[in-house]
């Protein structure tokens, strides 16, 4: 009914306007048809960017988390050996279950939880370690941070792979450029008259 009612109007409009002062409206119509496509490119321009840095501190945190699994790993063989099996294998399990599962989800669009458990799992196990000498205690304490370090590239990797463009972004994006793209064609009153 809306979109009746604007065309109507318009029809009526084009009727009670003459066409001579419609093309003297042109070099006016025309310079606020390109701020328009100004302001549009902008707008894309921010969104292009929002969307890749978002891109890039996900990648970051996965690299990060990479990194915090392969210390953990290599600082295991320290720590007391009879802890060392399951210090070495929650890891692996889960950076398995990252790879295998949460990444083709995280493609898909589909939500990761923020806790796992898996990764419960290599805090359990890191907990039940009994370090003795100063060696092994210092390493622990190491170990400990990078857990930490771990949880944290897990969160900001959830986080802002989940990120995405807003919907009334969207929609003013999709809203906007059909505008710009309807005002380029009509920029030419003949071209406006001709088709209405």
């Amino acid at each position: 009914m809306i979109v009746g009612v604007s065309v109507g109007g318009l029809l009526v409009f084009r009727k009670a306007v003459s066409h001579t002062r419609l093309e003297n409206a042109n070099a006016l119509s025309g310079n606020m048809f390109q701020l328009a496509g100004v302001l549009y490119a902008v707008l894309v321009a921010f969104v292009v960017v929002v969307v890749w840095e978002q891109f890039g501190d996900a990648e970051d945190a996965s690299g990060k988390e990479a990194s915090a699994i392969a210390d953990l790993l290599r600082d295991s063989a320290a720590l007391p050996a009879e802890s060392r099996t399951q210090i070495e294998d929650t890891p692996i399990t889960y950076t398995r279950t990252v790879i295998d599962d949460e990444f083709p989800r995280m493609h898909r669009g589909e939500d990761i939880e923020l806790r796992s458990d898996e990764l419960t799992a290599v805090w359990n196990a890191y907990l039940k370690v009994q370090p003795e000498t100063r060696n092994e205690i210092a390493i622990f304490d190491h170990a400990i941070g990078r857990l930490s370090d771990l949880d944290t590239d897990r969160s900001l990797r959830v986080s802002t792979g989940a990120a995405a463009v807003p919907g009334e972004l969207w929609v003013l994006l999709v809203g906007r450029g059909g505008v710009v793209m309807a005002s380029r064609s009509c920029s030419a009153p003949a071209m406006c008259s001709s088709t209405i």
